[in-house]
């Protein structure tokens, strides 16, 4: 678990990367690594560049996963109100697309934010409403899936996609 070494083949990965359209993911891993290494104002100043960049190819996903990050590193360094406070615009930058998933995790991270801060009952209520979105969530997913079941089961009845024989 070599870390620096991490940190030095992204950035050779960097130059490569920008012929691809990957580089924010370059960004977002070499912050992970700094704030792992305990470089905390180095880390955001690289969380900075991914929100630029991400506001530069109007990717609001691209802003929320760097705006989560920031929200990590300041909750790693004990700054808890600035954390919720990155961590509110990154879920609702997630939640802007629809996914429930991420519903979840925003009630995971704003709940071990109220253990750190000895909010026990704030806590409990997050873990149940978690509990009750669970089964919302199996509703959409069952949904979704029986969706597709029944397209998949249309085109077969009705044997389109196939491939026509040869003659």
């Amino acid at each position: 678990e070599d870390y620096d070494e991490a940190l030095r083949w992204l950035d050779s990965y960097a130059e490569i990367a920008q012929l691809y359209g990957s580089e924010g993911e370059v960004i977002w891993w070499t912050a992970f690594y700094q704030i792992w290494l305990g470089q905390f104002n180095l880390s955001k100043s690289t969380i900075q560049n991914m929100i630029d960049l991400a506001r530069g190819y109007n990717t609001s996903f691209g802003v929320a996963m760097a705006e989560f990050l920031m929200g990590r590193a300041h909750y790693e360094y004990q700054e808890v109100e600035t954390s919720r406070f990155y961590f509110k615009n990154a879920f609702e930058g997630f939640m802007s697309d629809d996914l429930l998933k991420y519903i979840q995790f925003y009630k995971f991270y704003m709940g071990i934010m109220d253990l750190k801060e000895a909010k026990i009952d704030s806590a409990e209520s997050k873990l149940r409403e978690m509990k009750e979105m669970r089964e919302e969530f199996k509703k959409r997913q069952s949904q979704n899936i029986l969706k597709y079941k029944n397209a998949f089961k249309f085109r077969l009845k009705n044997k389109l996609d196939r491939v026509p024989d040869e003659k």
